[in-house]
C-alpha cells in the first residue's frame, strides 16, 4: 500500500475538532467505492466515539 502524508485544515467528529492535523492516506485496493475512509484509533479514542457496526453508525458516547 502506497501512503501519501497531507496537513488538512480541520477534522471534526461530534463535538471533537481537530485542527491543522497531519493525515495518512493511500490506496487500499483498487475498488475504491468498497472503501469510503478510515478514522485511526488514536482519534476515535479521543472523541469518545462509539461505533454500530450492526446499524453502520458512529456516535459520540459522551451525553
Amino acid at each position: 500500500m502506497r501512503l501519501n502524508s497531507k496537513r488538512v485544515d480541520q477534522i471534526q467528529l461530534e463535538q471533537l475538532v481537530l485542527n491543522d492535523i497531519l493525515i495518512d492516506s493511500g490506496v487500499f485496493h483498487e475498488n475504491t467505492d468498497y472503501i469510503s475512509g478510515l478514522i485511526g484509533l488514536d482519534i476515535l479514542k479521543s472523541a469518545e466515539m462509539l461505533i454500530d457496526l450492526h446499524q453502520m453508525e458512529m456516535y459520540s458516547a459522551i451525553k
